[in-house]
């Protein structure tokens, strides 16, 4: 078969796209992995990990085809010389990189890397598909990809880049104050076949103007039994320290972006870490710094992997993350406090959470279970029901698999 060409942009989108390409190589399935945006960094832990196993070389995309001069001068001032020892390490030198940098990204990006090169690209390295992350069309060089595979007659192919947690209608705070019910089709309508986790989100992208014959619910890979075994071990390990106060790491995320409520968080973390017998860890964000800026006078704001942070931790605070799922699976005591936003959680339907409404309700909870008087109010079998559901689909052991034959359904053969 033709190679599948998978296309990643930031941290997420490479997560969740790594147990698929993990498993295409497994099996021999002939693919590409390359980064359409230039300033992620490719010495990635993950990106090693595949090179270590496989001797996979990951390019960026504006690497995989270069057909003139100036595509590689494009290539030496935006890819490599930023990325580049001199580039990261040298202040003075970086400051001027970068200025280069951006400048010729700007002006050159659309001109150069256009329909013409991307549908030259697609030929050269003889592409089937190509796996995108749901994403904006109008993004880096996406509109070029679009109008090169029409041409060629092949199929783009739309995968995660996270558990979509919340299954409210318009959730977004722009969606529900324009009242669109048609954003979804606007934003990925580009893709032709996008893969969800489970049948409840297809069903809510399709009220939201998907068709329901673009989209197909196969699981979620990057949680699933035989790909965490993995995973687990291959993350970067930590210098996280035993404490022996009550350890709790809060996950930040867009509070303002989807209805949450900033205030209400940054209050009740402030009186979490005020406990005399409580160590509370902030981890922001991995597509941004922190959502609010109070929060960083608040706890230890710490950027370990979030898999070992809660590995460290005891009590895990979460309001819409699917990181939250790693807690669920490692068995951490799972809080989730209600009034931090205004939407429901996925995992409400199954009752998989402490709920609590309000900040006393919280501030009770630590109590409790810092002196051992708790009793937990959701058990395995309603974690279990949430996995089973929303997470594993038919079968456990196969989501990776599932997607690839998926993905292989859509290819170009010859």
């Amino acid at each position: 078969m033709k190679p599948i060409l998978f296309i990643f942009r930031s941290y997420n989108d490479l997560d969740h796209m790594l147990p698929i390409v993990d498993q295409a190589l497994a099996t021999n399935r002939p693919m590409i992995l390359t980064c359409i945006n230039s300033e992620f960094d490719l010495k990635d832990f993950r990106i090693k990990y595949l090179k270590s196993k496989f001797s996979l070389v990951t390019q960026y995309a504006y690497q995989l085809y270069k057909p003139s001069l100036a595509h590689h001068l494009f290539n030496l001032f935006v890819c490599t010389l930023p990325n580049s020892r001199l580039g990261k390490h040298v202040p003075v030198a970086n400051k001027i990189i970068k200025r280069i940098r951006n400048t010729v990204h700007d002006r050159l990006l659309s001109k150069l890397y256009d329909s013409n090169w991307a549908s030259n690209m697609i030929l050269s390295l003889n592409i089937g598909s190509i796996v995108v992350d749901y994403g904006d069309i109008n993004r880096y060089i996406y509109g070029s990809i679009k109008a090169a595979t029409s041409i060629n007659q092949i199929k783009i192919i739309g995968v995660p880049h996270g558990f979509d947690t919340i299954s409210s209608d318009l959730w977004t705070t722009n969606a529900s104050q324009s009242n669109n019910y048609n954003w979804k089709n606007e934003e990925w309508g580009w893709i032709d076949k996008i893969i969800v986790a489970s049948p409840g989100i297809q069903e809510k992208y399709t009220r939201h103007g998907l068709s329901s014959n673009k989209t197909t619910a196969l699981g979620l890979p990057r949680f699933t039994p035989d790909w965490v075994s993995i995973y687990h071990n291959i993350i970067p390990k930590s210098n996280l320290e035993h404490e022996p106060l009550l350890k709790i790491v809060f996950f930040d995320h867009f509070a303002s972006n989807y209805k949450g409520y900033p205030d209400q968080i940054y209050e009740t973390l402030k009186k979490v870490d005020a406990l005399p017998y409580t160590k509370l860890v902030l981890k922001p964000h991995t597509r941004m710094e922190l959502s609010d800026s109070r929060l960083a006078k608040i706890g230890e704001i710490n950027n370990s992997h979030s898999t070992q942070l809660i590995l460290w931790s005891d009590i895990v605070i979460n309001y819409m993350s699917s990181i939250v799922i790693d807690a669920l699976i490692l068995k951490k005591i799972f809080l989730f406090p209600k009034y931090f936003i205004n939407n429901t959680l996925r995992w409400e339907k199954y009752g998989a959470s402490w709920t609590v409404y309000n900040e006393s309700e919280l501030l009770n909870a630590l109590e409790i279970i810092q002196k051992g008087t708790h009793t937990i109010p959701y058990d395995q079998n309603n974690v279990d029901d949430f996995l089973n559901n929303e997470i594993y689909g038919t079968n456990p052991l196969n989501v990776r698999q599932r997607y690839l034959d998926f993905i292989n359904l859509q290819s170009t053969v010859s």
